[in-house]
């Protein structure tokens, strides 16, 4: 590090940090920035994780308790499991209570559901549009962009009869209480930002009584967003782009390995041609294979911690054991390596660039954003929308019980899921090899038939990093990765 600091100076030093770190660690990480001197810092966030924690401020999990009318956009059963009890609780502690779910996959969540809104992929935002529509018969003020739209065409574009979503909006407005619930997918659902504001607009619309309640996938992405914000980080799009570019010389990575979140061809070319990469990891991944040095970190049982919940509230935990032999905890590689920085430079002057981001009131409209979402509704002929599938817990619970082939069948990887029409169509049959093909990439799968999807959906999982790599990981208008789906080819796999 004092090498390519001398050579290059400290911005030349790249560091990127993930959300499920403890906010004590972060913390730790932002402290060892500021001694080399690097502005370079980023964490890295699931795509719909970042919109969906700076956008809107959640309410508690009291607010689905006493709801006598839910509506839920994602598969909240399979990424928040712990939530579930609390929903069905719900649903059933009152006669004429419902429970709505807008999700284009036939979730577990969806088999709850007093009524399933079974829309096409990447348009939740049409349908949380149309259902403020028949909320607001007579907009004005901040619903006067409402005139500018038709609901029935919203609802036509996702693939929904206007008369289910009325239901869902006349069940809210006269419930005494009544909570949205937001869990979305890492790809799938277009603009969770636009969803977002969406949701926070139909809680104004139902009156009192009414709550948002918001759901990252990132155990600490509220406490992680609240630190990136505080010390001036990078959005880690704007840090991919730059290790593309070749504008790094090092990278640090604590805890997270890029190209396993966001796949391409030009960041791995990148990372395998930096005079120095370093990681700190639980798991080999792509970084680790072509890192200098890989310093072993024990796991969270093993460490103690703070983090914030998605509605703001804090939890703190104790280690339960010593770190195994050979292995520390972040915050101590982290306090060590400062120790030896401090002795060899002086303290630089850190530079702090700002984070990318749309100023408030700048950018699209509501309507031009909706417009976008439905453009981007239909599929070609011969195409698919492709959505993922959220894993209920962390692989990395493998390395807890020491038996990695429980996490492996628990989490498989290498899989599509396919609609039973769609592989009888292909000639197909459920467990054949297929190649997929997307803007993005070519990957060879086992496709598997489903009843959970319609004709021309297709699913893949969340945490596997060969299957994201079918996804466009370039930063949107606003500087951030896309949400939506992909679009993909299927064809059975021929070995030449």
């Amino acid at each position: 590090l004092t090498g390519v600091m001398g050579e290059s100076g400290p911005d030349s030093i790249a560091i990127v940090t993930e959300p499920n770190r403890g906010t004590h660690q972060l913390e730790a990480v932002a402290r060892l920035a500021e001694v080399i001197g690097t502005g370079s810092v980023a964490c890295a966030f699931e795509p719909q994780d970042w919109p969906l924690g700076t956008t809107v401020q959640s309410a508690s999990a009291s607010a689905i308790e006493e709801a006598n009318c839910v509506v839920i956009v994602g598969d909240v059963f399979t990424t928040h499991p712990v939530m579930a009890g609390t929903i069905i609780d719900a649903k059933f502690t009152a006669r004429g209570n419902s429970l709505f779910v807008i999700e284009p996959r036939r979730s577990n969540t969806a088999w709850f559901a007093t009524s399933h809104l079974q829309n096409r992929p990447g348009t939740e935002a049409l349908v949380l549009a149309a259902i403020l529509a028949a909320l607001q018969p007579e907009p004005v003020g901040e619903f006067a962009w409402l005139k500018s739209v038709d609901a029935v065409e919203l609802a036509s574009a996702a693939g929904l009869d206007q008369h289910m979503v009325v239901r869902v909006g006349r069940a809210f407005s006269a419930a005494e209480k009544a909570a949205i619930v937001l869990a979305p997918p890492a790809r799938g659902i277009a603009d969770v930002s636009l969803v977002a504001t969406l949701a926070n607009l139909l809680v104004k619309a139902g009156g009192t009584g009414k709550a948002l309640v918001a759901l990252p996938s990132g155990g600490n992405a509220i406490g992680a967003a609240d630190v990136a914000a505080r010390h001036g980080w990078i959005q880690v799009s704007q840090l991919r782009a730059g290790l593309e570019s070749g504008a790094y010389k090092a990278l640090l990575c604590l805890g997270t390995d890029l190209p396993s979140c966001y796949p391409s061809a030009a960041l791995s070319k990148a990372l395998a041609a930096m005079p120095l990469v370093a990681s700190v990891a639980l798991f080999r991944g792509e970084t680790e294979s072509v890192a200098d040095i890989v310093l072993p970190e024990c796991t969270w049982l093993e460490d103690k911690g703070v983090a914030q919940l998605y509605d703001r509230s804090t939890v703190q935990w104790s280690e339960v054991a010593l770190p195994s032999w050979g292995t520390l905890p972040l915050t101590t590689i982290i306090d060590r390596l400062i120790d030896r920085l401090v002795a060899a430079l002086p303290v630089a002057q850190r530079k702090v660039e700002p984070p990318i981001a749309v100023p408030a009131g700048a950018g699209p409209s509501i309507v031009e954003r909706l417009q976008r979402v439905v453009k981007s509704s239909g599929v070609e002929a011969g195409d698919l929308a492709l959505v993922t599938v959220s894993a209920s817990g962390h692989a990395g619970a493998g390395s807890v019980t020491r038996w990695m082939q429980w996490a492996r069948d628990v989490f498989p990887v290498g899989f599509i899921e396919l609609a039973q029409d769609d592989l009888r169509e292909m000639g197909v049959s459920d467990g054949e090899a297929v190649t997929v093909k997307s803007a993005s990439g070519t990957v060879d799968l086992v496709a598997r038939a489903t009843d959970r999807l319609e004709r021309g959906t297709a699913a893949v999982a969340s945490y596997d990093s060969a299957a994201r790599g079918l996804f466009d990981w370039s930063p949107a208008g606003d500087g951030w990765f896309p949400t939506g789906p992909a679009r993909i080819a299927v064809r059975k796999y021929h070995s030449s």
